[in-house]
């Protein structure tokens, strides 16, 4: 949290008892196909996202049409600081076994610290896109190369693994805007391709009735006024589209290589095989959103 923030924060004090309840939540017995799936982490994501929105599924039958034994990477829309939350409560109903790739940076603190406390450290990978650090990710050619890009294969590599996943987008327009960037993102499609994973787009249209401009101040406001709110809750509908499998690109596993030897020619022919795959995920998103929020993409 940034220096000389004087507030309180009551989702850190809600998860106060965190370790506990995840241990409980994972040996309860599931009861029944659906329960089977759930996901503890899901759950967790329920009971506070759920208290501020009304949170509804569509699509989750696209999920059937995941081949047996795929890895699989969700891609949800960023266009507030709540879509994370609210696409990991809904995954969470029918995925059991998920992992965090989050973006973070230093004026959101508490965006990365709820998600790091919902995930638990065994399941989350910080994506650090701004400040200072080794570990820093500021551009593409940095995540490439990055520890959280690392780690974030190997998991897909465990038994049903699944990665949730907002990988690299403009930290100018991130949770500040009620549309989809124009900038294309490339973090998920490169991880699909190193990892042999196909994508599912996710679409979170949340009905807030408002902005929640960046900062942790902001955000605590909103998450705290919601909280307390008694009235009726704004609906978050969660879109799940159609599992995207797309075809290997030549030389992709080289691409790390391309940018240490300068071969510039080559790292832009397959960045641009990569955002032309990215395309295709932002326009099965934009599908999915209410016309006003598609941007660029309509």
């Amino acid at each position: 949290m940034p220096k000389g923030l004087r507030v309180q924060l009551p989702p850190l004090a809600f998860y106060k008892n965190m370790d506990q309840e995840r241990e409980n939540l994972s040996a309860v017995e599931s009861e029944g196909a659906k329960s089977e799936q759930k996901s503890p982490l899901g759950e967790k994501a329920e009971s506070l996202y759920g208290r501020m929105f009304e949170i509804k599924v569509f699509g989750q039958e696209n999920l059937q049409e995941i081949p047996e034994g795929k890895k699989v990477i969700f891609a949800p829309t960023h266009m507030t600081d709540m879509d994370m939350g609210c696409a990991l409560a809904a995954i969470g109903r029918f995925r059991r076994n998920l992992v965090l790739g989050v973006e973070s940076s230093p004026d959101v603190a508490i965006f990365r610290t709820i998600q790091s406390l919902l995930a638990g450290q065994e399941n989350f990978q910080e994506i650090p896109i701004a400040g200072k650090g080794k570990n820093r990710v500021g551009k593409f050619e940095e995540w490439i190369g990055s520890e959280a890009c690392r780690n974030l294969q190997e998991d897909l590599k465990e038994e049903k693994n699944d990665v949730l996943i907002s990988a690299y987008f403009d930290p100018r327009h991130a949770g500040n805007s009620l549309q989809l960037s124009e900038k294309l993102g490339v973090g998920a499609v490169y991880l699909a391709q190193m990892a042999e994973a196909i994508i599912v787009p996710v679409a979170v249209d949340a009905h807030a009735g408002q902005k929640v401009e960046r900062g942790d101040a902001n955000m605590i406001a909103y998450i705290e006024g919601r909280i307390k709110n008694k009235g009726q809750k704004p609906k978050a509908n969660v879109h799940l589209s159609k599992p995207i499998s797309f075809p290997k690109i030549e030389g992709i596993e080289k691409m790390g290589e391309t940018i240490r030897g300068g071969n510039r020619e080559e790292f832009r022919r397959l960045s641009m095989a990569l955002k032309t795959q990215s395309a295709e995920v932002m326009k099965a998103i934009a599908l999915m959103l209410p016309e006003e929020k598609r941007g660029s993409w309509k």
